[in-house]
């Protein structure tokens, strides 16, 4: 779950501050991690359960 974290904070970093700076590529960046975060969610519940 850490390794998860580091890595969806990682590609938020990259898609954050790279130097194409249009609002496309931030919603792209910010869909790919809540699609990221939200599997992960979803896996931690079902793992739970």
């Amino acid at each position: 779950m850490v390794y998860s974290k580091l890595f969806t904070n990682v590609l938020e970093k990259e898609f954050y501050n790279s130097e194409i700076d249009n609002d496309i590529h931030i919603m792209i960046g910010y869909t790919i991690s809540i699609i990221i975060k939200s599997y992960l969610i979803v896996n931690v519940f079902l793992r739970t359960e």
